[in-house]
């Protein structure tokens, strides 16, 4: 398989002996900045990051269980249909590199209830979800689930202690999505690469609730992450010619390099002293200090 890459050459003799990093665009105007937002549900109010979904449940932040701190957000389904309660992000646009994780507990959970963070992509027809089931007569209590356009849903039951409370995270990338519960990958599948809508939901029951602490989520809004083909901590001497070779990645490390996408280069930055100042390139290999395409260089 064929590995492309984009490389760039730049002149360090203004520099002297030190570490370089570089600071990098893509033309098109995406920025390569992933975003990152915790919640510990702590405030006076919830966090303006979520739009509150009641329909006609209750989200509410409570004291009464809490896996850290002093609060948690809880969420009560109720007898009128159809019962449920959300809080919910949406980020404008559908993106395949993200991480999301959450503690959950669903000790209270009944009646046909269930609870679950879900994420879903803009069609509404791509989704995945880690739901903690307050029935007690079904065999298995947790179960994935994972909806795919155009197949049938994916589904993987387990079987957990109901009363605790429980780690679920979601990795997403354009390789699929790999579930974590309590720290251990349980189940992957690579149908679902997009997501843009994050839910903590309970649905069904007759007053089930729900409890969700410590929410984390970082994703890439640009879709592109930078992955080193040289050594950034690496000095060089006064005079030398820094080949500064970059790979542009999903979160996972997947190469998304391609000849249509155009890498500029912005500053440099030596970090012995934290002094800046502009890129110098040697020649003409690259006009505009746009990094070049070079589809022969290996990983």
């Amino acid at each position: 398989m064929r590995i492309s890459k984009a490389q760039f050459l730049m002149e360090m003799r203004r520099w002297g002996y030190s570490r370089v990093l570089v600071a990098v665009a893509l033309a098109s105007g995406f920025t390569l900045n992933a975003q990152t937002f915790t919640d510990g549900f702590e405030a006076a109010t919830l966090d303006p990051y979520w739009t509150i979904i009641q329909g006609p449940g209750t989200a509410t932040l409570t004291n009464s269980e809490i896996h850290s701190g002093s609060e948690a957000l809880q969420l009560t389904s109720t007898s009128s249909f159809p019962s449920n309660a959300a809080i919910a992000h949406d980020y404008g646009s559908d993106l395949s590199s993200g991480s999301f994780s959450v503690w959950m507990q669903g000790s209270q959970l009944c009646c046909y209830s269930g609870a679950a963070m879900q994420l879903h992509n803009s069609a509404g027809d791509g989704y995945v979800l880690i739901q903690q089931d307050g029935n007690n007569s079904t065999p298995s209590n947790f179960v994935v689930r994972v909806g795919r356009p155009g197949l049938p849903e994916n589904d993987f039951q387990f079987t957990a202690t109901a009363a605790d409370w429980h780690l679920v995270e979601y990795d997403v990338s354009s390789g699929g999505v790999t579930f974590k519960f309590d720290g251990a990958a349980i189940f992957t599948d690579p149908s679902f690469t997009t997501f843009r809508y994050v839910y903590l939901t309970i649905w069904g029951g007759y007053g089930g609730t729900a409890y969700y602490d410590d929410f984390g989520a970082t994703v890439n809004t640009s879709q592109y992450n930078l992955c080193f083909l040289y050594d950034p901590t690496k000095s060089v001497h006064s005079g030398s010619t820094l080949p500064v070779k970059l790979q542009l990645c999903d979160g996972t490390g997947n190469n998304l390099s391609s000849p249509t996408i155009a890498l500029h280069s912005l500053s440099l930055t030596q970090t012995s002293s934290v002094t800046y100042g502009p890129v110098q390139a040697p020649g003409n290999a690259n006009p505009d200090n746009d990094f070049r395409y070079d589809s022969s260089l290996g990983s």
